[in-house]
C-alpha cells in the first residue's frame, strides 16, 4: 500500500502546479492553442514586453499589469489608467559581491513563441493554429570592472534580447547592478512572438564560490541607494521587494554562491 504524501510532499507538488497555472512551461517544446489565443491570456507573470509596449487603455478590468491594478497613478473613468502605463522590459536586481571576485557567470533564460500552423489537418476551432515554445538562452561572463555593463547577448539566435547593468567598486565590496533587456519592437501582428515569457536570470562565481555578501553587513552605503527601477517581478533571495514600483533591494543574511530571479530557487553553499 503507498504511504500518503507528507505535507512537505504536498506543497511542493502545489508550488509546482501554481507555477505552471501561472508562469508555465507545462513542457519546454509545449505547444498551445493559437487562434484568438493570446500566450498571455494563458500565463500571467514572468514576462518581459517588446520595447515601448503601451498598455491598452480602452480595457477597464484592470488587469492590463501583471498583478492587477493601475501602476500608472489614480485611475481614470472606468477603471482605465489616468496617464500611459508601459509593461516592463526589464527584469533584474543589484547584489553586492566580494572584492576578490574577477568575474561572473551570468546565465539567462526565457521562452519564445512562435505562431505556426498544426499540422493536424483534423484540428478545428482555436487549435487550427499552434503558439510553438522554443527554450531560448545562454550564459555570458561578465568581469567586475568599473563602469557600464553590455550590451551582452546570451543567445545569438535572439539578438535583441540582451543583459545589461553597470559595476560599482566601494571600499568593501563590488556592487553589480544586472538586468535582462528585451529591446525588439513590437510586432505589427502575432505580437506574442516578440514578448519574452517564463524570463530567468542568474549570476553566479565562476569557480563557483560564494561571493555574494550580505549588503546589510558588508557594504557601507545605504538600502535605499542600492534599489534600482529593473521593472522586476519576483525575486527568490530577496528579503524585501515591490513587483508593483518595479524595483528589488536585496538583503541576504550570508554568504550566497548564486543569485537568481525567475522560478527556480537560489543556490545556497
Amino acid at each position: 500500500m503507498t504511504a500518503p504524501p507528507t505535507p512537505a510532499e504536498l506543497r511542493t507538488e502545489l508550488e509546482r502546479l501554481v507555477a505552471i497555472d501561472l508562469l508555465g512551461p507545462s513542457d519546454p517544446n509545449e505547444q498551445l492553442p493559437g487562434v484568438r489565443s493570446p500566450v498571455r491570456e494563458w500565463y500571467l507573470v514572468g514576462m518581459l514586453a517588446p520595447m515601448g509596449t503601451i498598455v491598452d487603455p480602452s480595457r477597464g478590468d484592470g488587469d492590463d499589469l501583471p498583478g492587477g491594478g493601475d501602476d500608472g497613478g489614480a485611475p481614470g473613468p472606468d477603471d482605465r489608467p489616468a496617464k500611459t502605463v508601459l509593461f516592463p522590459s526589464s527584469a533584474g536586481f543589484t547584489a553586492a559581491v566580494e572584492l576578490s571576485g574577477g568575474s561572473l557567470g551570468v546565465s539567462a533564460s526565457w521562452g519564445r513563441y512562435e505562431k505556426i500552423d498544426n499540422r493536424d489537418s483534423a484540428a478545428t476551432g482555436a487549435f487550427e493554429r499552434l503558439w510553438q515554445r522554443h527554450p531560448c538562452g545562454g550564459t555570458v561572463s561578465v568581469p567586475l570592472v568599473e563602469g557600464d555593463l553590455g550590451p551582452l547577448k546570451p543567445d545569438p539566435l535572439q539578438p535583441e534580447v540582451v543583459v545589461r547593468g553597470r559595476c560599482r567598486r566601494t571600499p568593501s565590496c563590488w556592487l553589480v547592478t544586472l538586468f535582462l533587456v528585451n529591446e525588439q519592437l513590437p510586432a505589427p501582428s502575432n505580437i506574442d512572438e516578440r514578448w519574452l515569457f517564463q524570463i530567468e536570470l542568474a549570476a553566479e562565481a565562476v569557480d563557483g564560490s560564494a561571493v555574494f555578501v550580505g549588503v546589510t553587513w558588508r557594504c557601507p552605503i545605504s538600502p535605499r541607494t542600492l534599489t534600482e527601477s529593473c521593472g522586476i517581478w519576483t525575486c527568490s533571495t530577496a528579503r524585501r521587494w515591490s513587483s508593483r514600483s518595479g524595483t528589488v533591494s536585496l538583503y541576504m543574511p550570508s554568504h550566497l554562491a548564486a543569485i537568481r530571479i525567475g522560478p527556480r530557487r537560489s543556490v545556497r553553499r
